[in-house]
């Protein structure tokens, strides 16, 4: 994380600087041109980054015509996945999570040569499972094919056999080219259908653990507090009358303490103060006799 602080945003900082305005968030519009370099995050093969716009940006939504004119206004969020190195992901996909989206799909493209389930995909399922309710029957599990000299078929399908294992539950786990519209399509119809058949019972399930939820807070705060006034009438009955003989103790020795500095600081201020009555006699008769000196001395030469 430190590397890529360092490397990525603050060796980088003159390079998109200029994006850093007053005020910020601010909001920025941009042709469709354009989107690219501000959520593409392309490097060298030295891992250096080779673009910076993107650095800065904290949203990007993106409004397009939706060719299935049937399906009303769907939204697609996409979230960062669990091992990127953008601060703040992980809170990043919790608040998505529970706060703007019915269905999640995971999207894995399992490597053709070194492929099976690795840490980060049980962790991103975790951390989502945190975040949605009932995630098991709000969720699936996309395994993207790709065709061609690097067809990783054979590891889609090793997947595919082997994410229950890893304890991954969702509505279904299918195997389809990302690339290819017609797949995807028929993906996203499927799970539209799945949506539009289900969310009334999602959202009623969902009510129903939320309630539950609340009921247990209840409980606990109430539990909580129960003993909390057990343990605060124990401690004062055990007050009354084991720390009142020590108050009283304990005030008698502070009393006659006290008492006794009072008296001596009393003989201190007394001496004091005859010390300096004394010392005042003798200033008054030092003054009486300058003054007396002056009346029969004026310091002026007679006539």
């Amino acid at each position: 994380m430190y590397e890529h602080l360092k490397g990525d945003y603050y060796e980088n900082l003159p390079r998109y600087k200029h994006l850093l305005q007053p005020g910020s968030p601010i909001s920025k519009k941009v042709p469709k041109e354009e989107i690219d370099k501000y959520v593409s995050q392309p490097r060298d093969n030295n891992g250096k980054l080779t673009t910076f716009d993107h650095l800065p940006v904290r949203e990007v939504k993106i409004h397009c015509k939706f060719p299935n004119q049937d399906v009303g206004k769907v939204a697609l969020v996409d979230i960062p996945g669990l091992g990127d190195t953008r601060l703040g992901d992980e809170q990043l996909i919790l608040e998505t999570l529970g706060q703007e989206v019915d269905l999640v799909l995971f999207i894995r493209r399992p490597d053709p040569l070194r492929y099976g389930w690795e840490r980060r995909d049980t962790d991103l399922y975790k951390t989502a499972y945190q975040a949605l309710n009932n995630l098991e029957n709000r969720s699936f599990l996309i395994l993207n094919h790709v065709s061609g000299s690097n067809d990783n078929i054979e590891a889609c399908k090793k997947h595919q056999s082997t994410y229950q294992d890893k304890h991954i539950n969702v509505v279904e786990c299918r195997i389809a080219d990302c690339s290819n519209d017609a797949e995807a399509n028929n993906v996203l119809d499927q799970v539209l259908d799945y949506l539009a058949n289900n969310i009334k019972s999602l959202d009623d399930e969902y009510a129903r653990t939320c309630q539950e939820s609340l009921n247990k807070l209840h409980n606990n705060i109430s539990d909580e507090l129960k003993r909390a006034s057990q343990d605060w009438t124990k401690q004062s009955q055990e007050y009354d009358i084991n720390e009142r003989d020590k108050f009283n103790r304990l005030f008698k020795e502070l009393w006659s303490d006290l008492a006794s500095a009072l008296e001596d600081l009393l003989y201190e201020i007394d001496a004091e103060q005859e010390s300096e009555n004394s010392q005042d006699d003798s200033f008054k008769e030092q003054t009486e006799a300058v003054i007396k000196k002056c009346r029969e001395d004026s310091g002026l030469p007679q006539i």
